[in-house]
């Protein structure tokens, strides 16, 4: 069963927008959040990680953070954000999604709010950022 799930979601096609994101809910039960939703929801990832008091991890490569969770970085101004593979030059939290281990989704909020996906799987490159 998984198998034939996993060729179907390898036939999906690649677009550079979307109006909804598919995902599983805590039941186990297929769902779908819409852009909007999903920008509101990391926005208050975003607030909570800011008035925590918790820093952000300086100058952290977000190349590795290719484990589902959610990583906040930000940039000290002595290293580009380009070369920490970073969205824009803000604190931003990434959100990563790793499926079945060959294909990973990072989206990155920042701190006003704009939103940035790419991508990764076993057999390419990180794709260049682009905003939601």
């Amino acid at each position: 069963m998984a198998a034939n799930l996993d060729k179907a979601e390898n036939a999906l096609t690649v677009v550079s927008d979307l109006a909804y994101i598919r995902g599983i809910d805590a039941s186990g039960n297929s769902v779908q959040i819409s852009k909007a939703n999903l920008a509101s929801v990391l926005g208050v990832l975003v607030n909570n990680q800011m008035n925590s008091g918790q820093a952000f991890a300086t100058d952290y490569d977000a190349n590795q953070c290719t484990s589902t969770g959610y990583y906040p970085i930000g940039t000290s101004g002595s290293v580009p954000y380009e070369d920490i593979h970073l969205p824009s030059g803000s604190n931003v939290i990434i959100v990563t999604l790793s499926f079945i281990a060959y294909y990973i989704l990072q989206i990155g909020v920042e701190q006003q709010g704009k939103l940035f996906w790419r991508e990764k799987t076993d057999r390419t490159s990180w794709t260049a950022w682009k905003e939601l």
